[in-house]
């Protein structure tokens, strides 16, 4: 796929999105920046909070991992952009690097590929907004896929320093180590390879730096350095088995089965169904380093409750790679069709619902 067809389509998509959001109409960051965007727009113009700003609902910035904001931060004092603007930018920028990366991935580890697919659904497919605005998703997918790349040149300690990064961008960034050790293990028994290399090991051991970092500037910060984790009480989020937030969510779908809630939370717990069957689906397939990444990626918000999962999806380029495969299996024409149909519930569903504060699309 030429580098310039990309181009035109990730600034069509980009287009497409300010007309139907409404961006023309008045200010683009009360349009398009949403729930966890206007958390990230305090980080860049105040810092964190200290104990004493935290919100009388008990919520705080703490939750929110600091390289994202850190970069838009940079960003704005270079620039005097806004913070919202920054935000955009770095996450736009992020995101067309992201698809490049994705592209030239896709032909390395796949025989039979489709770049327009790829390329369609990671501009405009579900959820594909979250991409667009301030949101880390797109610097993660960058980071993930980067690290990904450099781990097949066997450029380890590259791989482990973008691995590092990514557990400074989103917690689930950590769940990247026990990727890369897996494909390790898998590559170790097919190509007969002794485990015990010092660039493999120092690759797994930067993997989770990011996130220890953070913790050290929340102890010294606020003194204690799982205030991320603590803060999400705040949500209403508690800890408990990924398999018991699935059998709660169909309880209370049962329970409320023809109120909005009770659908939600359906709609919820089938996204985090679907997650599961590709994450297993790439492991099938022989794509363990994605497969076990994208679970465990998965399965840490699924620990501590519903909420945002579908977005999860989107956040993981391992995921759209396991939509992809299944769909070449199909001939052209439903490939096509199915490709559509899952545009069209973006631009007519998700997009609009979530550009008016629709709740459940948090």
């Amino acid at each position: 796929m030429p580098v310039t067809a990309v181009l035109l389509l990730f600034v069509f998509s980009r287009v497409l999105f300010a007309l139907l959001s409404g961006w023309w109409q008045g200010d683009p960051a009360s349009a398009f920046c949403q729930w966890d965007c206007r958390w990230y727009i305090g980080i860049v113009r105040q810092g964190y909070f200290t104990p004493d700003e935290v919100l009388a609902d008990g919520r705080s910035n703490w939750a929110y991992f600091p390289l994202y904001p850190l970069l838009a931060h940079g960003l704005s004092m270079l620039t005097g952009l806004s913070a919202f603007h920054s935000l955009w930018l770095v996450a736009n920028a992020a995101a067309l690097g992201a698809l490049l990366l994705l592209l030239h991935y896709l032909r390395l580890t796949r025989s039979r590929v489709s770049p327009w697919l790829v390329a369609v659904l990671f501009c405009l497919g579900p959820y594909s907004f979250y991409l667009a605005s301030g949101y880390s998703e797109a610097l993660f997918a960058l980071l993930l896929l980067g690290s990904a790349l450099a781990w097949r040149r066997e450029r380890h300690f590259t791989a482990g320093g973008l691995g590092l990064l990514l557990s400074a961008t989103r917690i689930v960034g950590v769940a990247w180590g026990a990727g890369l050790l897996a494909q390790w293990l898998w590559q170790c028994r097919h190509q007969h390879r002794s485990i015990w290399r010092f660039p493999v090991l120092g690759a797994l051991l930067l993997c989770p730096l990011g996130l220890v970092a953070y913790m050290l500037y929340l102890w010294g910060h606020v003194g204690d350095p799982l205030a991320f984790m603590h803060v999400q009480a705040a949500w209403g989020r508690t800890l408990q088995w990924p398999i018991e937030t699935l059998a709660s969510g169909v309880h209370f779908w049962l329970a409320t089965p023809w109120q909005h809630s009770g659908e939600i939370a359906l709609y919820e717990v089938l996204a985090g169904a679907l997650g599961l069957g590709l994450a297993l689906s790439l492991l099938l397939r022989g794509h363990i380093g994605e497969g076990m990444a994208a679970g465990v990626m998965l399965l840490i918000p699924m620990a501590t409750g519903l909420e945002s999962l579908p977005r999860y999806l989107v956040g993981i380029p391992f995921m759209l790679l396991a939509v992809h495969d299944g769909l070449m299996r199909l001939p052209g024409c439903y490939r096509w069709g199915a490709a559509g149909g899952l545009v069209a519930l973006n631009l007519l569903l998700l997009l609009p619902g979530w550009t008016a504060g629709a709740g459940w699309l948090k």
